[in-house]
């Protein structure tokens, strides 16, 4: 079985790496080329136009490399290349533009047809990613809102406004007092009532988090939910942790679809301390979510690191548990993890 699996997984690796496109490595743009470059590399059969297995493209690339304007407007005259193109997450080239705060980028797009009011996947309006993201260039959302955009009804999937996604990565309140002079309450609460402070919680600074609340703004134990979670950039240390317990706030807590803190800890690599200390605080590895998922199955699917999942076993019940959908922790890891991991958890019994 350890065999035939390895053999699968060197299959994909080989195809996956069987035609590679250089437009569509990240460390091609990491060097800034010029027009005359990306020209070169198409000559020599490189697709300026291919998405690739997460639906990034050579433009999203150059964009979020931050290539020359040149380049990229370049890129957008190639045939596959529209304005209105969906890339990852359902991103047209604008929302990228505005996450790198490229503002002469946005305007070029705008003035182009660029399409203003689209959602992406997770319900982001585009000032809303750039929010998301912690763009501190306030010059994008006075674009956003010169053509059309409505801090008060765009909201994502979680009901959560401008103010409160860029809470997150806010510096010295810049957003948050940008926000608050175009009319929106420092005192928002997304649909499962997550303040400023909650989402805050995710960048773990506990000076910022002082100073929400010296303005007043409030909290709960859903802060908890969210600092696990983190950051793109990052996991929270166990100071955040050890913070929010002396505010009163429940390390039990449970989300709106059934999550405790370790389902998105123990997705992370080398978070052995904060695991041992949630379970001393007693959370529940065996805690299934709305989905039928528990942590250890999250695991599973993405986490390498076989020391947090050995830690995570010896206090799972049914290492053949399953979700709603009848997938296993042995399924998830065969489907997205590694060979190692798989080997871990047959040893383990499944």
């Amino acid at each position: 079985m350890k065999k035939l699996l390895t053999i699968l997984f060197a299959i994909i690796a080989l195809n996956a790496s069987a035609q590679k496109n250089t437009l569509l490595e990240p460390n091609f743009w990491k060097a800034s080329p010029d027009v005359a470059a990306v020209k070169a590399e198409i000559e020599k059969g490189n697709n300026p136009a291919e998405l690739n297995v997460n639906s990034f493209d050579p433009t999203v690339y150059a964009i979020n490399n931050s290539a020359s304007n040149e380049t990229v407007k370049y890129l957008l005259t190639l045939p596959g290349n529209s304005l209105d193109k969906l890339t990852h997450d359902g991103r047209t080239y604008l929302f990228w533009a505005a996450y790198k705060g490229n503002t002469e980028l946005m305007e070029y797009m705008i003035a182009k047809g660029a399409k203003t009011n689209l959602l992406d996947n997770h319900g982001y309006t585009i000032l809303n990613f750039a929010a998301a993201t912690g763009q501190q260039n306030t010059r994008v959302y006075d674009i956003c809102l010169a053509h059309g955009a409505d801090l008060k009804k765009e909201l994502n999937h979680d009901g959560a406004n401008a103010l409160l996604l860029g809470a997150t990565g806010d510096k010295d309140f810049v957003l948050i007092n940008y926000f608050t002079s175009k009319g929106l309450s420092i005192n928002s609460i997304d649909a499962a009532g997550n303040t400023a402070f909650n989402y805050a919680a995710k960048a773990g600074d506990i000076n910022y988090l002082n100073a929400l609340i010296k303005k007043g703004v409030k909290y709960n134990d859903n802060a908890m939910l969210l600092a696990a979670q983190g950051t793109r950039t990052g996991a929270n240390s166990i100071e955040i942790y050890k913070y929010l317990e002396t505010l009163k706030l429940n390390p039990n807590v449970i989300g709106k679809n059934g999550e405790n803190v370790l389902h998105a800890i123990a997705r992370r690599p080398k978070q052995l301390e904060i695991i041992q200390y949630f379970l001393s605080k007693g959370v529940d590895v065996n805690k299934a979510d709305n989905d039928g998922n528990t942590p250890f199955m999250l695991a599973a699917a993405s986490n390498h690191d076989i020391e947090t999942l050995a830690l995570l076993a010896g206090s799972v019940k049914n290492i053949n548990q399953v979700n709603k959908k009848g997938v296993s922790a042995l399924a998830m890891a065969v489907r997205s993890n590694s060979p190692e991991v798989v080997s871990f958890l047959i040893g383990k019994g499944a």
